[in-house]
């Protein structure tokens, strides 16, 4: 509690009443209205009693008293009773400060006393709580910090593992080849991919966050859909709804793609769900860059190549002026190098450090060119 008194009116009768503020508010600072006005203009969980004959007195730093009172939780002006006139300019006053919870003219009467002590107490208990909580906050946060490190520290030694033990896999489907590889990077961000299976199609998921948190809601939600019947559009609007729900907790946005495309093989028709920034190439010696991801048919011996959102941003800002599809297309052309371990090799060889900024993900889909297709 602050307590702006120059002519000693408010604690002159509050000694008389015996109404000691010491009592009541854990911490009272009196101050004179100069240094009242050399006060930093930061928010305050505390309350502040004017003499408003100091107030009036103040005419050239009048506006910058009105900011520092706004500063505060509220404002409770005191006036000597005997000074009537002093009324009509209170009421003008209290029409442009909003801060203004109470008016009393000096000495109290014993129910204006009572209230007045009410609300003091009130405000103190309600300043206690909030400085409690506060302090359970930080200490809440610099726990949940503590932890964020340790599970990023734990994640990047996985993903290292994983790298180092099985950067590539391959996984067969009726009729066609999947492989995949994945290289982690030291950058914000996780990337991850998975594939859901059934007799009739297959369903690759990429998903590419900037948020541990939203990373590991998006892949509860994931792992829950695996259980049932994989709804590809039912799992976005999940997801979409995670990750708006975290981010209002957040000052800064964190961004969330997720890619879907589903492959049926029956004809190899490809569908597509999602946005993300994902590049696909087709083709069987010569790739080309596919705009249109959605209601596409591969054909036998046709290959997909699909570079993840991780991936295409460390290409970029390695080679911001070259075109990945003729890197590749020259690869192939010239270089005895597996396709999946030359884009690999490009990016790791063109920089100085040895691991890359962000996760990528490159997945080589390949049709049986001996396949039966149903048409």
């Amino acid at each position: 509690m602050y307590i702006v008194d120059d002519q000693n009116l408010i604690s002159s009768n509050f000694e008389q009443i015996e109404f000691n503020i010491e009592i009541f508010s854990h911490e009272s600072h009196r101050l004179s209205m100069k240094d009242f006005l050399n006060l930093s203009l930061v928010k305050r969980n505390e309350i502040v009693l004017i003499n408003f004959e100091d107030y009036l007195l103040i005419k050239k730093e009048k506006e910058n008293l009105k900011a520092l009172m706004n500063t505060f939780l509220g404002v409770y002006f005191f006036y000597d009773i005997k000074k009537n006139n002093l009324e009509e300019l209170i009421r003008l006053e209290i029409d442009v400060l909003s801060k203004v919870l109470g008016v009393h003219a000096l000495p109290l009467a014993p129910l204006a006393n009572g209230i007045l002590l009410n609300q003091i107490k009130f405000f103190e208990n309600l300043i206690t709580d909030q400085a409690i909580l506060q302090n359970h906050m930080v200490r809440f946060s610099q726990e949940l910090d503590e932890m964020l490190t340790q599970v990023s520290a734990d994640y990047s030694s996985a993903k290292k593992l994983h790298q180092a033990f099985r950067p590539q896999r391959v996984q067969e489907f009726k009729g066609a080849k999947l492989t995949s590889h994945f290289s982690s990077g030291d950058g914000v961000g996780i990337e991850f991919f998975d594939v859901i299976s059934d007799e009739k199609k297959f369903f690759v998921v990429l998903i590419h966050t900037e948020s541990y948190l939203i990373s590991s809601s998006v892949m509860g939600i994931l792992g829950a859909q695996k259980q049932i019947s994989f709804n590809p559009l039912s799992f976005l609007q999940e997801a979409k709804h995670d990750v708006e729900l975290i981010n209002q907790t957040k000052k800064k946005k964190a961004k969330c793609e997720i890619f879907i495309l589903e492959i049926d093989t029956k004809n190899f028709e490809v569908k597509s769900y999602g946005e993300s920034s994902v590049n696909i190439l087709r083709g069987v010696e010569v790739f080309q860059k596919m705009e249109n991801h959605s209601n596409l048919i591969l054909s036998k011996g046709e290959k997909m190549l699909i570079l993840s959102s991780g991936y295409m941003n460390n290409f970029e800002n390695i080679f911001p002026k070259i075109d990945i599809v003729s890197v590749i297309n020259e690869n192939n052309k010239s270089i005895d190098m597996d396709l999946m371990s030359f884009l690999f090799y490009k990016l790791k060889f063109s920089q100085k450090e040895d691991i890359l900024k962000k996760d990528s993900t490159v997945l080589l889909l390949e049709v049986n060119r001996h396949g039966i297709h149903q048409i």
